[in-house]
């Protein structure tokens, strides 16, 4: 039996760890400095396990994330010490390595000569192939699957907002070049505002007007920039408010100016959405219309509130759960529930 840390116990007294032998605990939680500190109370572990590990993330500079820190203290109280991803390099070659070492220190020399000890990988690596894996009757799990992909063609108004959000970046990423902290925290931005466009027009829409208000509000000419290495690097749907925690300082001399004219342009695409339209009539309504359940995964909670606004106005009545980062664990497992029950022959 498991206990959840901060739903089923809390930690005041250090000595009260002795009671909760199997701990889950959420990783964006355990980071946090009065949390780490109740972690780093409790003393040895004897196994410490890290599920979507690629978040544990180590910069290119060797500087260390929240998460890639709290990792490196529990692995030095735990006996043995387990990660868990499906895209443990993601063609993050120094990522990758910190992952590494962190399994391994004692191989640490080799690790960072990874090109000439390439066989250090397989002292530290198990891999488990979706097509070999079995229940406990021995029941192979995962039958493959069909893949459908619908192609979008842009209009016109959807490739004016498209052409004027890549020269916006393209002078973001000019900024980024005049080097320093402040530049690289430009450049993470750009690239978020990148994958926010490619989720929703809705996704980027939001992270853009949250930027322009930032600014006009912010009454100074400058300022440091505060970001949350461990969002931008790893996603997630805390990033639609990412304008709340890039500064007001302008990246950019004029920056204001092209904001507002791309939220312009924005909301006449939004107008125009084919790529909302397609999904729904190629997609969704042949589902619907056979009786079928559809579930949809989206990085950002601006392209879930979008979906689902957009699924109600289309089949009122219908049942439509969610589940996303601001939920408490109850919230989700109830949404969990209400899918599965709908499955149910009534």
């Amino acid at each position: 039996m498991y206990s959840i840390y901060g739903l089923d116990f809390q930690i005041d007294d250090p000595t009260r760890w002795k009671l909760y032998d199997r701990v889950i605990v959420s990783l964006d939680l355990a980071k946090r400095e009065d949390h780490l500190e109740r972690f780093r109370s409790a003393g040895a572990w004897d196994v410490v396990v890290f599920d979507e590990a690629h978040k544990l993330t180590r910069l290119d500079d060797g500087g260390r994330t929240e998460r890639y820190r709290l990792a490196e203290m529990l692995r030095r109280r735990a006996d043995a010490f387990l990660l868990l991803s499906a895209t443990p390099h993601q063609g993050y070659t120094q990522r990758f390595t910190g992952l590494l070492e962190l399994v391994r220190p004692d191989l640490t020399p080799q690790i960072r000569r990874l090109e000439a000890n390439p066989e250090v990988v397989g002292e530290m690596i198990l891999r488990n192939r979706k097509s070999a894996v079995t229940d406990a009757e021995g029941n192979l799990i995962f039958r493959g699957h069909v893949v459908h992909r619908v192609s979008v063609e842009p209009s016109a108004t959807t490739r004016r907002f498209q052409d004027y959000l890549h020269a916006y970046l393209q002078r973001g990423y000019r900024a980024r070049d005049e080097g320093g902290a402040a530049g690289r925290a430009i450049g993470f931005v750009m690239v978020i505002y990148r994958k926010l466009a490619s989720s929703s027009i809705a996704a980027i829409e939001r992270a853009l007007r949250a930027r322009l208000e930032r600014l006009a509000s912010g009454g100074r000419e400058s300022a440091a920039i505060d970001i949350a290495v461990d969002d931008l690097l790893d996603g997630g749907d805390d990033q639609d408010d990412l304008g709340d925690v890039d500064g007001p300082a302008e990246f950019f001399v004029d920056e204001q100016r092209m904001l507002r004219e791309l939220l312009a342009l924005a909301a006449e695409a939004r107008c125009a959405d084919e790529k909302l339209r397609l999904f729904l009539d190629r997609v969704v309504d042949p589902l619907v219309d056979q009786g079928k359940r559809l579930l949809v995964f989206t990085e950002y909670r601006a392209t879930q509130s979008y979906l689902e606004e957009a699924l109600r106005k289309r089949y009122p009545g219908r049942g439509i759960a969610l589940i996303n980062g601001a939920m408490d664990l109850a919230a989700k497992l109830a949404a969990i529930r209400a899918f599965g029950e709908s499955a149910r022959p009534s």
